[in-house]
């Protein structure tokens, strides 16, 4: 027997009829909600760089979107005893063997001290603004390749976070 009333049903505003038929069940939550809006936005934060990523990787825009997804998982940030940063490594999955993918994040003020590779290193800027030790300030999107041997680091500079996405490779360069 259904139990509903058959006239008006009281809502915030005026007194409506309820609609015959069954009803679409009701949202669980907020709580549910949110998470499903936080990871589309994460998603697609950096959706415009996905194509120029992957050719700096020489990659597929899959793999990609595979490293654009490590920036915002807190697991695998790794604090390396340097003040203001956070390293963390990246599979290369379809990438070279000798490849060595990884992202840094630099607070807003901390450099990046200065050393070098025996390989060429492609700098990537996913996020904020990193002024590079003889080089140029990135923006987010741009990207700089370091030769090899090349005294280099850099310098978070602005309100957020740099998040650079770093590639060394024997034959890069």
């Amino acid at each position: 027997m259904d139990r509903r009333p058959a006239g008006p049903v009281a809502r915030d505003g005026p007194l409506e009829p309820e609609p015959p038929g069954p009803q679409p069940p009701k949202p669980r939550g907020l709580a549910l909600r949110q998470r499903l809006l936080t990871s589309l936005e994460t998603e697609s934060r950096f959706e415009g760089f996905v194509e120029r990523l992957a050719a700096c990787l020489q990659s597929s825009e899959a793999m990609a979107r595979t490293v654009i997804a490590e920036i915002d998982r807190e697991a695998g940030w790794v604090d390396k005893g340097i003040p203001g940063h956070r390293v963390k490594a990246v599979q290369g999955g379809a990438l070279a063997e000798s490849d060595s993918i990884g992202l840094v994040r630099i607070e807003p003020g901390y450099a990046y001290p200065p050393h070098h590779h025996a390989e060429a290193e492609l700098a990537f800027c996913m996020q904020g603004r990193a002024d590079l030790l003889d080089g140029p300030l990135l923006h987010p999107g741009d990207y700089w390749v370091v030769p090899a041997r090349t005294l280099h680091g850099c310098r978070s500079i602005g309100e957020q976070d740099c998040i650079v996405l770093l590639r060394r490779q024997t034959g890069l360069g």
